[in-house]
């Protein structure tokens, strides 16, 4: 504040660089305009009215060991939102998963030998008589497996599932698939982590909720991560195992023990749980979708372009209980 003769300065001091420092939250408005206020609305993006947790699990995928986990859970007090730390909910809640299961999905069609490196498969909108139209989330054409996990294609997985299930798309009506399919995709997801428990060095962990009905649009659905439920601990373990070239590695938050002279005590081994049973190619053929999946694909720029990255996007259908057994 400039005042008396001071004010013969103030041309210089507008005309200098200045910064200013604020805390801003965004996505609220308040009924006086400013912070002090009471929230009258909050943002409103497209599919995130039931959207509260959010997960974060770093780990090495060559030893196991959890570099960090992290938690936090929305809830609503009266007129206002608050958060509170819920990093416990990684190993413990069960999520949809979505489309990241992509990689451990296609692996099924190879190991059914019902597709190959470079099966191309016509991405179109589908129907039958006893199941709604699927699409993917855009007309992608014809398309190999590479395309598919890096467009991140519900019509190719759809249609292996089909496959794998005994009826390719286009020959019947009606969708009539062998559900004894299900135990080979749960086979394979099983390997990855995904259904069954991590083996994490904590007292207790979830292991999802896995799906007890089966009909052929189920399992369709299955195949893109739209039924079983996992753990965001179990998903990286999957993503891991994907990494570390096909070993499921127990995660672990212990690496060594040392005592006060700094001697280490216990060194804490990486354990291998298992292998996936299938060519080494095929682990490497995902490997190469997901790696697209970030360089052009739908996880563009998601890790920016300093890092060397891979990885799947996945976005669920969720259902939410809203306590009126809608």
């Amino acid at each position: 504040i400039l005042v008396g003769q001071a004010t013969k300065i103030s041309k210089y001091l507008i005309e200098h660089n200045k910064t200013y420092i604020a805390t801003i939250k965004l996505g609220e408005k308040t009924d006086t305009g400013d912070s002090e206020g009471q929230v009258i609305e909050t943002k409103k993006e497209a599919h995130t009215k039931y959207y509260n947790r959010s997960f974060v699990v770093i780990q090495n995928p060559k030893t196991g060991e959890i570099y960090a986990i992290s938690g936090w859970h929305n809830y609503k007090d009266g007129n206002k939102y608050d958060a509170y730390d819920y990093g416990v909910g990684a190993i413990l809640d069960a999520v949809t998963p979505g489309s990241i299961v992509k990689g451990a999905s296609i692996l099924v069609g190879y190991k059914e030998k019902v597709i190959d490196i470079g099966s191309k498969i016509l991405d179109e909108c589908i129907s039958y008589n006893n199941m709604p139209e699927k699409c993917s989330w855009k007309t992608l054409g014809f398309i190999n497996d590479l395309d598919a996990l890096k467009w991140s294609s519900n019509i190719y997985m759809f249609k292996t599932a089909m496959m794998v299930g005994g009826q390719p798309y286009g020959t019947s009506k009606y969708l009539n698939l062998n559900l004894d399919a299900f135990d080979k995709y749960r086979s394979m997801f099983y390997q990855f982590g995904l259904g069954v428990k991590t083996g994490i060095d904590f007292p207790s962990e979830g292991e999802g909720v896995k799906g007890y009905s089966k009909d052929s649009d189920l399992l369709i659905n299955y195949a893109i991560g739209q039924y079983d439920t996992y753990t965001p601990l179990e998903i990286s373990q999957y993503i891991t195992t994907i990494a570390s070239n096909g070993k499921r590695i127990k995660p672990r938050f212990l690496s060594k023990v040392i005592d006060t002279d700094g001697n280490i005590i216990k060194n804490e081994a990486p354990t291998i749980l298992n292998t996936i049973d299938i060519e080494d190619k095929y682990i490497k053929r995902v490997q190469e979708g997901f790696r697209l999946c970030i360089v052009s694909g739908t996880c563009y720029d998601f890790m920016g372009q300093k890092v060397k990255g891979a990885g799947k996007t996945g976005t669920s259908e969720s259902f939410v209980d809203r306590g009126d057994g809608i």
